[in-house]
């Protein structure tokens, strides 16, 4: 018993306050003994559960010091503050080596081909909460998240015929948003992270290299992480089936490779086409240059579709075909709109990795004429082509054409990668429009929650971007734009207003030239 008290007494001594935080210090120092004697056994149990790096320890610590100086801030006791930082909830991420790597997907390969390039596959997906966001706290969700998350915790390597993914142990920092969203995550250092979790305000925001995940996956992650900091505000989350629990066990099969479900054709079907217009206008040394956001009530945008007989999906297509019309010179050749597809309605599937394709409506320019009509064209052909039987035919031709570079040296894919995109890549489309749909959250989460957002990274033809998604009954319409031609907006703007809409328009000013 005496060499208990010894051990413990012994633990308590190599307690030291941080220099480099005077608040944490001066907090400490307030504290009644007893109070002190619980800290600084906190903060030794924290110590024997971080195998990291000792940078990543030392920072890992003021992470915590700065929670417990917020709580105090914020009037919470330490006991609730102990409960609410419980060092239960860092699991055992940061108490083990990486032990395990992960190869890429059939689409994350292609992803990876471009990593020197400035159209780098980097996407958003953002929260609006009701209160201003507080980043010592949102740093300790994320802290307790990523463990929920290991295949996201992963550094792109080269390897000899293929990139893959690398577990990394490290403490993810978030970082205050910067001018301009979307932009190259620097993965080239050993041990970089594919993604990054910042802030701005009350905007919770998420940003994926698309080698990693897709939409279904980022929003996974992006509604745990709100989960989780809420609960660490103080907020009553009850669990549901809607959110993944940051403490929950992690589920193999949400790392697994969708792709290999279906298999593999020689056929590359879907990727040939011929090329389509562009939207007029310089492109802007700033990508994005502007992004916009047209908020519109979900039930009006159903209703204002549903008087031409369609959905919302082939109606804003229809009025993205009008814009782009609207902002291009040309008189001849086709306005081509490219429209990913979850890939999970076809393939049976819970990965959190990549599991989406696209399909495509093309008309020729000439053709867009009459609104009423092309909605009931673009609804058909979308009918017609987004079936089982063509997305999965499209899977396969994926895995054939992978499969058939499996043996050539990195380089020499690249090389390969890079020619087929110069002929075959964005140009053979003149919009992207990425429907990410309605966004499901529980009561307890939604009622913190006033909006959300969606947004595309750079593009090397496309001077815009189009991306939609719908929470709270609220649907989102985001443009990222590449030049300051502003045609396409007010066109599409005048469309939606013209049809009965209410749009309220946020976003920012033209930046760069």
């Amino acid at each position: 018993m005496a060499d208990k008290k010894k051990d413990k007494v012994k633990k308590t001594k190599k307690f030291k306050l941080n220099k480099k935080n005077p608040k944490f210090s001066r907090y400490f120092l307030s504290l009644e003994f007893e109070d002190q004697e619980k800290l600084k056994s906190f903060f030794s149990a924290l110590d024997d559960r971080l195998y990291v790096l000792g940078s990543d320890r030392k920072k890992i610590r003021y992470d915590f010091e700065r929670a417990f100086v917020e709580y105090d801030s914020m009037g919470f006791s330490l006991e609730k503050a102990l409960e609410l930082l419980d060092l239960s909830n860092l699991g055992g991420f940061y108490s083990r080596n990486p032990d395990f790597w992960l190869p890429l997907d059939e689409v994350g390969k292609s992803y990876t081909q471009f990593l020197d390039r400035n159209n780098m596959a980097v996407f958003r997906e953002a929260f609006y909460l009701k209160e201003r966001i507080r980043p010592e706290l949102l740093q300790m969700a994320l802290n307790f998240t990523i463990k929920r998350f290991p295949y996201f915790a992963m550094s792109v390597k080269n390897g000899l015929f293929w990139h893959y993914l690398d577990s990394i142990r490290r403490r993810f920092a978030v970082e205050k948003e910067g001018p301009l969203p979307v932009q190259r995550i620097p993965i080239a250092v050993s041990g970089s992270k594919s993604f990054r979790v910042l802030f701005y305000e009350n905007r919770l925001s998420v940003e994926f290299f698309h080698c990693l995940t897709d939409g279904t996956g980022a929003k996974e992650f992006l509604k745990s992480l709100t989960a989780t900091y809420l609960k660490l505000l103080g907020k009553t989350i009850a669990p549901s089936e809607l959110v993944v629990d940051s403490n929950s066990m992690v589920n193999d099969d949400e790392f697994a490779n969708g792709y290999l479900k279906v298999k593999r054709k020689n056929n590359p079907a879907g990727y040939i086409n011929k090329r389509a217009l562009q939207l007029s206008g310089p492109l802007s040394k700033n990508r994005p240059c502007r992004v916009l956001h047209f908020r519109i009530n979900t039930q009006s945008l159903k209703d204002a579709a549903a008087k031409y007989g369609v959905g919302i999906t082939p109606y804003v297509s229809t009025a993205i075909m009008f814009a782009c019309k609207d902002a291009i010179d040309a008189v001849q050749g086709d306005v081509a709109l490219i429209l990913p597809v979850n890939m999970r309605k076809f393939i049976p599937s819970v990965t959190l990795r990549n599991l989406s394709l696209y399909t495509n409506i093309r008309r020729p320019i000439g053709e867009i004429r009459d609104f009423a009509d092309l909605c009931i064209k673009n609804r058909d052909e979308l009918k017609e082509k987004v079936t089982k039987e063509n997305m999965v035919a499209m899977a396969e031709g994926t895995n054939g054409l992978m499969n058939n570079m499996r043996f050539l040296p990195l380089p020499l894919k690249v090389f390969g990668t890079r020619t087929l995109y110069s002929i075959f890549g964005d140009n053979v489309f003149t919009c992207p429009f990425s429907n990410l749909g309605k966004v499901e959250l529980p009561e307890d989460m939604a009622k913190e929650i006033t909006g959300m957002d969606f947004l595309l990274g750079t593009s090397f033809f496309h001077r815009a971007q189009v991306t939609g998604c719908a929470v709270n009954g609220i649907t989102t319409l985001s443009i990222s734009k590449y030049t300051k031609d502003p045609s396409f907006e007010e066109r599409l703007y005048n469309i939606l207003k013209n049809d009965g809409l209410d749009v309220a328009v946020e976003g920012s000013e033209y930046s760069g030239n």
